[in-house]
């Protein structure tokens, strides 16, 4: 069975010099690799966050999944009858290919060469950021189907769920999730179940990438100190069922949301195999035991 493992996030941007710069200041990113109009931020995390310039609208362009062939895992999609985004490419140092989901929403399947060295997401910044990448979110009409097509098409499967209809969010994990060196997330949300902000932004913009998501110690802290380095405030810090969530501004003006990271002995029975978590239950790193 093909393997897809949720790699990294591609934000479009009009300037990608000048949006790297606006990142290493207001967030603390590191660049780990410059390509012709790509810059590669790295966090405390694994996952990158790739800025990519480009004549589309500034925002997050796609999703990116890791396969050990691209050419395999264009044949296995088309098999489903997936709508195919563009074409298969071979750039020599990667082979990739783009796909619609069951929303419209593009993805990239991609490749490299087994000896090709991955520097930028197995070494560790030289100093703390405060921030690792968390998940990134879908916003959808149609939770169930959105999930559906993740689960059967891609191989990823629910791990926290807002409601037992599934309604409001949803956290998909892909098979290659262990919680230390590969622990980013798909978020899929919808109605109902939908904050004001949610509501609003489905009504205004469609399906669509939503947001992104850092998880960091202290939120809060976090928040302030963004703020203070030049990011836009959104929602400040409020606690949320043991929690605490706030909102800023990147320099595209997508969304950012803070968070604590939910504690390994939460994930570890979903990580057995075990049924999806409910959020109330819930706890996170740094909780008193």
């Amino acid at each position: 069975m093909m393997q897809y493992t949720l790699d990294h996030v591609v934000i479009a941007v009009p300037d990608v010099r000048a949006s790297a710069s606006a990142y290493q200041a207001q967030f603390g990113s590191r660049i780990r690799l410059r390509a012709p109009g790509e810059a590669w931020l790295q966090h405390d995390g694994p996952a990158p966050l790739v800025l990519r310039e480009g004549d589309e609208a500034p925002g997050i362009r796609y999703a990116a999944y890791r396969v050990d062939s691209a050419h395999a895992a264009c044949d296995d999609l088309t098999s489903k009858g997936v709508r195919r985004a563009w074409d298969l490419a071979d750039q020599g140092y990667v082979q990739h290919c783009g796909f619609y989901d069951a929303d419209g929403l593009p993805f990239q399947v991609f490749s490299t060469p087994a000896d090709e060295p991955r520097t930028w997401t197995t070494s560790r910044p030289a100093m703390s950021t405060a921030l690792r990448f968390h998940h990134v979110n879908i916003l959808t009409p149609d939770v169930r189907r959105a999930i559906q097509f993740y689960e059967q098409v891609l191989g990823l499967w629910v791990a926290l769920a807002y409601q037992p209809d599934f309604s409001g969010f949803n956290l998909l994990i892909d098979r290659a999730f262990d919680d230390h060196e590969h622990n980013i997330m798909l978020e899929i949300t919808g109605p109902p179940g939908l904050d004001e902000r949610e509501a609003a932004y489905l009504a205004t913009h469609g399906p669509c990438y939503d947001h992104i998501c850092f998880s960091t110690a202290d939120p809060a802290a976090t928040y302030h100190r963004l703020v203070d380095n030049g990011a836009p405030p959104l929602y400040e810090p409020v606690d949320y069922y043991g929690n605490v969530l706030a909102w800023v501004e990147d320099p595209q003006r997508v969304h950012v949301e803070l968070m604590k990271p939910i504690s390994t002995e939460s994930l570890a029975g979903v990580l057995r195999g075990g049924p999806p978590l409910c959020f109330t239950t819930l706890t996170y790193e740094g909780d008193a035991s």
